[in-house]
């Protein structure tokens, strides 16, 4: 729930407490030179490296204002009436700004500057929160009360740091007890400000993140799951890895004692059973995955004729044969070798 406490600009700026022993530099900046009010969004005009470029500092309007025209600001009027900051969230009265931190980095933020001009109408009142708790309280101390109308006044909202953030973080400055729904309030480009040269900048240190993400590969591959004694076979990679990432190794076991480090190798195996066949694969981030499948060698078919009569009469004598071993798959193909000889008046079967 959000909670409202009026206090003097004096004290804003004056009242806190160095967290660190260094000055907090710009993590990310907009200067309004140049925009229309009435734009959609507004982009970040600096960005210290390890920002995320395509996901960061973007300026945009909560849906329950209506974008207003006028020139170097970002600008929106019906502004919540109501004096309860739970209202303004119901109605949705708020500029957002979002930052994200590339991989690899942490935000330290310990301040947000700006500059706010209103009409007299405009709201009387204002409230930062972040995103880190759901919007619920105030990550930054203190509610901005009774701003002049028609001048450009600087806004410090200071806190104990927010920490360690290696993600995404919206911030909403709600704006409420506005005495019209026409009542205008903007961030405004003041070159004179305190500010300046950015109208909006939130501070702090950008650090290089003490975690290690280490991205993994998948490993895959396709094969049959039969074969027969003595034929080659045909194993073929299909593992994958994270973007940004590369397979480095290939290490295959077929079960048999035998092994390969081929991406795609080919293997005959030289006894019948039932192998399991292992692939582990390792990519530059030193990371590995294991899989393993199953294929089944057939036993060697040998086939045994009985004996064959060396003459026999057509459509009158069994050929047998005999599968070695049992329940083996064969065909048999009889050709002509030469024409059938007889003799006049003489059966051939005797």
């Amino acid at each position: 729930m959000l909670t409202r406490i009026s206090f003097l600009f004096l004290f804003i700026f004056f009242g806190f407490q160095t967290v660190f022993a260094q000055t907090p530099e710009v993590i990310v900046g907009w200067n309004m030179q140049g925009v229309s009010g009435n734009t959609p969004s507004a982009q970040a005009q600096f960005m210290v490296q390890g920002i995320n470029t395509t996901e960061s500092g973007l300026l945009t309007r909560g849906s329950g204002l209506v974008p207003q025209s006028l020139s170097n600001c970002f600008r929106a009027s019906n502004w919540s009436l109501s004096p309860d900051p739970k209202d303004a969230i119901l109605d949705s009265t708020f500029f957002e700004f979002t930052i994200s931190p590339a991989p690899g980095y942490i935000l330290n933020i310990t301040e947000v500057n700006m500059t706010i001009r209103q009409t007299q109408t405009g709201p009387q009142f204002y409230e930062l929160v972040s995103s880190t708790d759901n919007f619920q309280t105030e990550v930054f101390h203190g509610t901005v009360g009774n701003l002049p109308s028609s001048a450009s006044t600087p806004v410090f909202f200071q806190s104990n740091p927010l920490s360690n953030v290696n993600s995404q973080v919206r911030f909403r400055l709600y704006g409420f007890a506005a005495s019209s729904s026409a009542g205008r309030s903007q961030i405004q480009n003041d070159a004179a400000s305190t500010n300046a040269p950015y109208d909006l900048a939130i501070k702090g240190y950008l650090d290089q993140d003490s975690t290690v993400v280490i991205l993994c590969p998948s490993a895959n591959f396709s094969g049959p799951g039969s074969i027969c004694l003595g034929e080659p076979v045909s194993f073929n990679d299909q593992s994958t890895t994270p973007q940004g990432t590369n397979i480095i190794n290939y290490m295959w076991s077929f079960g048999d004692g035998n092994n390969s480090t081929g991406q795609n190798p080919t293997h005959t195996f030289f006894q019948p059973g039932t192998f399991d066949v292992k692939l582990v694969v390792t990519n530059d981030d030193f990371c590995n995955d294991t899989i393993v499948n199953q294929v089944t060698v057939g036993s060697q078919l040998n086939v045994v004729f009985d004996p064959i009569p060396s003459t026999f009469c057509e459509n009158d004598a069994e050929i047998n044969l005999t599968a070695d071993p049992p329940g083996g798959v064969f065909s048999v193909q009889l050709r002509k070798t030469q024409e059938p000889k007889f003799q006049e008046d003489q059966d051939p079967r005797k």
